[in-house]
């Protein structure tokens, strides 16, 4: 998955190619990100985005219920904010059996799992002069809470090591209440066969932070034509075809995405008649995010760069081994080298 700054040189512009007639059905947030320097790169196919990933089990079990309620004089609800989502996790933790929630711990993945919280507190990773601004108040109020999680034993003790498929294993074998996760592991999570939270679990829109917007890290896969094609009117019609109605509907009913308002308004009227009570709600859901949460990292070619020096200072918070005010300036000082030396 990327974006067209990394390949801008190489890359046909596409507005010519489009009408507005043809583009008005793609989700306009997605399409946004589609778009550089005034010109449409590339067309979006199907996204990918988070959602939370709670067990209904565990916030229905009214012995739960009634302690939360003792203690915090409030009935127990799926958390709106992520302060809630901290206060929750860390009541519902009694580990080893069950770990309020968890976060994928390395790589790209704990980044981006950082770049959920920081944008929901109105933070950046980098400025609109490219310079780097995930150490603000934003970003400590972040990594205060990823922190303070994995201290207090609400997360797996392993955290850090964990990529998408142990996230996912973990939540399976019913030690996780709480998490986000990609809508891609549905149909695994639901197989009685493999998991044992089939049919113990709901989905909600990723927490608020005090900026009001909801964690979105996201991505599309995109098709785009480039200045070499021999032939880009045959490119673009393939582009078309395999971005219009029927592929994504197809796509859709599959699993992934899509990006079409359109396919949405079908999936979820199909979704009516199914015997999975969860089937349509999933898909309101993701439109919702697809159309109003869907934010990527920063549209730069440094993201990667960027985040290997970023993920080894967020495990180091995590883990005790620095502050997190000095954690993230230290990747701070990183990231701006990397945006200098790129001529930023």
């Amino acid at each position: 998955m990327r974006w067209p700054s990394q390949y801008l040189d190489f890359l046909e512009p596409l507005e010519s190619y489009f009408t507005k007639e043809e583009l008005a059905d793609f989700s306009a947030k997605v399409l946004q990100y589609c778009q550089k320097n005034g010109h449409l790169w590339q067309i979006p196919r199907h996204a990918d985005i988070s959602s939370l990933h709670y067990r209904t089990d565990v916030f229905h079990n009214p012995d739960i219920q009634k302690a939360y309620k003792e203690k915090f004089g409030k009935d127990l609800k799926v958390p709106e904010t992520w302060d809630e989502f901290k206060d929750i996790a860390l009541f519902l933790s009694k580990p080893p059996e069950m770990y309020g929630t968890e976060f994928a711990g390395k790589e790209e993945a704990l980044s981006g799992r950082f770049w959920d919280i920081l944008m929901s507190y109105g933070g950046k990773i980098i400025d609109e002069n490219n310079k780097p601004a995930f150490n603000g108040p934003q970003g400590i109020k972040a990594m205060t809470i990823m922190r303070d999680l994995y201290k207090a034993g609400a997360v797996p003790p392993g955290m850090v090591n964990f990529l998408w498929d142990d996230v996912a294993a973990n939540f399976v074998n019913g030690t996780i209440a709480m998490y986000t996760e990609w809508y891609g592991w549905y149909s695994y999570f639901q197989d009685p066969q493999k998991s044992k939270v089939a049919g113990k679990f709901d989905l909600a829109r990723q927490p608020q932070g005090d900026a009001g917007i909801h964690g979105g890290w996201a991505g599309a896969h995109c098709f785009s034509v480039t200045k070499a094609s021999k032939n880009k009117a045959a490119a673009v019609a393939f582009v078309k075809f395999i971005t219009s109605y029927d592929p994504q509907l197809f796509e859709a009913n599959i699993g992934y995405i899509p990006v079409r308002n359109s396919v949405f308004e079908a999936v979820i009227k199909n979704a009516e008649n199914s015997p999975d009570p969860l089937i349509k709600k999933r898909f309101e859901l993701m439109k919702l995010q697809i159309n109003e949460d869907f934010t990527p990292p920063p549209i730069v070619p440094e993201w990667i760069p960027i985040s290997n020096v970023l993920y080894p200072k967020l495990q180091a918070i995590i883990l005790g081994d620095v502050s997190v005010e000095d954690g993230l300036n230290q990747a701070a000082k990183e990231v701006e080298k990397i945006m200098e030396e790129a001529g930023y």
